[in-house]
């Protein structure tokens, strides 16, 4: 096939991770998209090879969001937003070459969602042939750094990230403490460039512009600015977090209430292009449960950092076990002593970092850990050995 096996197994590798792909599915649906998706990448390596090869299994990832999506949220989405979902599925299948029926689609979709119909529906109009997958899926567990604590800064820390040991990173959107934004010109390209030549992926965006620019301020108006950086994260990766600290921080029903607002449109405008908004606060679960309800967007995910629920009086555990349904699929990993953020190795501080840890793995909690620890300081050490912890306890645990 024209497709290096290589390059294979790392499409493969990348699909099967990325657990947010399949996340609005249960059980069987999210194995019967996993599956599908699997053949699909197959031919794809007949057809293609090199970067034409990777660039088309980039974009059937986005196509196959979408279609978890529209099939796992239509009962829950209002129609103009299902319909959104829908558009941009049809879209970007279009865009990979995919011939199908909307007509066909729309007159066999039972009023009612049924995932069990609606899915195999979709998927035999998408790809009539029907192929099975070659193998059962067996994803790969992927461990992630963020930009913002390495020793290194801007795109030279996609390469620094590599070098510790991590497979997969979060970048800052920049705009904060002077940092470039990453719709500046050619910004964005080179991140990707980076990541391509370091051999690691860049699957969230952090918006910590947030923490100077106030969401809580009922007389600010965010529409411009947030339209663009949507617009950029689009095509570049799936994930943003919405950090609520410092200017952003909620404390009162009406700063609940204005940045639901924000949070609210966000997900609209970003859950048409597969893109996942997840927010991140000082809230305690009760609290979180009161900010979806005023959000009332189903798309909305709940970003866990370990050890900053602590520093706020809470118990981090807790928090999961109250928002299980809710929590995005990218989670923070953080220990501290003293007061400090991500000064200690992990389950070396005060955090209970491992209490979280055990809870996730026993709610049966699927995501990608992202070390938000500090390497500044002996970097490829405490990366070695946060890495090696993390592994440890799902090894001990399986």
């Amino acid at each position: 096939m024209p497709a290096d096996e290589a390059d294979i197994e790392i499409e493969l590798d990348d699909f099967f991770s990325n657990s947010g792909l399949f996340g609005d599915l249960e059980g069987d649906q999210a194995q019967q998209l996993m599956n599908w998706g699997e053949a699909q990448i197959l031919r794809f390596a007949e057809r293609y090879e090199g970067d034409q090869f990777m660039d088309q299994c980039a974009e059937f990832r986005r196509l196959v969001k979408l279609i978890n999506q529209f099939v796992g949220l239509r009962g829950k989405l209002e129609a103009d937003r299902v319909e959104a979902v829908w558009s941009g599925m049809v879209q970007q299948a279009r865009s990979l070459g995919y011939n199908f029926s909307e007509r066909l689609i729309h007159e066999n979709l039972p009023a009612e969602p049924n995932p069990e119909h609606d899915l195999p529906m979709v998927l035999r109009e998408l790809d009539p042939t029907g192929s099975p997958a070659k193998k059962e899926a067996t994803p790969k567990m992927k461990i992630g750094v963020t930009q913002w604590t390495l020793d290194q800064s801007g795109v030279e820390a996609v390469g620094r990230a590599a070098e510790l040991g991590f497979d997969v990173m979060q970048i800052d959107y920049g705009q904060f403490n002077g940092e470039p934004p990453l719709h500046q010109e050619g910004l964005k390209v080179a991140y990707q460039e980076a990541a391509k030549a370091a051999g690691i992926e860049v699957i969230g965006v952090a918006a910590n512009l947030f923490n100077d620019v106030s969401l809580i301020d009922p007389e600010a108006d965010h529409t411009a600015l947030i339209l663009k950086m949507v617009n950029t994260v689009d095509g570049f990766c799936d994930f943003m977090y919405i950090p609520s600290f410092n200017a952003s921080e909620m404390k009162t029903d009406a700063d609940m209430q204005s940045t639901a607002h924000w949070l609210n449109f966000m997900c609209d405008i970003a859950t048409p292009l597969g893109i996942t908004i997840a927010t991140e606060n000082t809230l305690n679960g009760e609290q979180q449960l009161r900010l979806l309800e005023m959000v009332d967007h189903p798309a909305l995910g709940v970003f866990i950092d370990t050890q900053n629920p602590v520093i706020w009086g809470h118990n981090t555990a807790e928090i999961v076990q109250t928002l299980q349904a809710n929590i995005s699929r990218q989670f923070h990993a953080k220990d501290g002593i003293n007061g400090e953020m991500g000064n200690a190795r992990l389950g070396a501080g005060d955090a209970n970092f491992s209490e979280t840890l055990d809870t996730i793995i026993s709610l049966n909690i699927a995501g990608t850990w992202i070390s938000e620890n500090e390497y500044g300081e002996d970097a490829e050490a405490r990366a070695k050995a946060d890495i090696e912890f993390i592994r440890t306890c799902y090894t001990e645990q399986s």
